[in-house]
């Protein structure tokens, strides 16, 4: 009652109205909360906050393409990287995961979505030389396990620029490739490609070091990878990986946990639940 109060007393009121409509959409009165909400939305048209509690509203009325137009109107309102912003935008792209996920039964916009959720914004002060991978990022650093079906996460790697052995890394996200793993258990719902193309580099490197591991095992000298590098002459170089030369699998038990790769190191060594994993340079 102290709510339509105030909504009643300040109609114009953006948080007493908003609060309002939370108190109408918390018990169930959705049709009432949407049409209080439609009072906003011209005034407060620019209002991300406004169009992400729409977006709720219409979810809740099984309105899913709405819903999910008013997700999309929230992520484009925020046009900044502030911590309140990165907070909201996740918290749309997640409601746009869940409406594909659930309601559409498409688990690979699903995916997608959940990855722009939960992939950070990279820094603007990252250098031009830590290439960067933003757009080709196919899994979040904190779901490994989902890809192997398990808990598993990197949960001590640090979100971000980071040295590690004296390189820098941009650990934001991974380009996780599939192959017959993950081919055989997800069948036509396989969100992973099979290759990564067309990544900028645009400049001239004297070292180009990458961040990698496997997520399987297989006999050392098995090829298991290429790195296709295009050059401005139109020529290219393929640098072949090799299981046991240039990287092992990223969980580390302990019989295999100090074997050697001639060609690789480990440079970030971290626990996730029970086990410790590895990354390969």
């Amino acid at each position: 009652m102290l709510a339509k109060y105030s909504a009643t007393k300040a109609p114009e009121n953006f948080e007493v109205a908003i609060g309002y409509s939370e108190v109408l959409f918390t018990s169930g009165q959705y049709a009432n909360a949407g049409n209080s909400l439609e009072n906003l939305t011209e005034k407060y048209s620019d209002n991300p906050e406004l169009w992400l509690a729409v977006g709720y509203n219409e979810s809740a009325l099984d309105n899913h393409q709405s819903a999910l137009d008013k997700f999309q109107k929230t992520i484009d309102l925020l046009k900044d990287n502030s911590l309140k912003s990165i907070k909201l935008k996740s918290e749309a792209y997640r409601q746009r995961a869940n409406i594909f996920r659930s309601e559409f039964k498409q688990p690979i916009a699903a995916h997608k979505e959940d990855l722009k959720a939960l992939v950070p914004p990279r820094l603007k002060s990252s250098p031009a030389n830590l290439i960067d991978l933003t757009s080709h990022y196919t899994a979040p650093v904190r779901g490994l396990g989902s890809i192997q079906f398990s808990d598993a996460v990197m949960g001590n790697l640090p979100l971000g620029q980071n040295d590690l052995n004296g390189n820098q890394y941009d650990t934001r996200g991974i380009i996780y490739l599939s192959g017959r793993q993950q081919d055989q258990r997800r069948g036509n719902k396989n969100p992973y490609p099979k290759k990564a193309g067309g990544i900028r580099v645009n400049q001239k490197l004297n070292n180009l070091k990458f961040l990698q591991a496997t997520t399987w095992t297989d006999p050392d000298g098995t090829p298991v990878a290429n790195y296709i590098v295009y050059y401005e002459d139109n020529t290219t170089a393929v640098v072949p990986v090799v299981y046991g030369v240039h990287l092992r699998d990223w969980y580390q038990e302990e019989p295999n946990r100090n074997l050697k790769t001639p060609e690789a190191e480990i440079v970030f060594r971290g626990w996730t639940g029970n086990f410790s994993y590895g990354l390969y340079q």
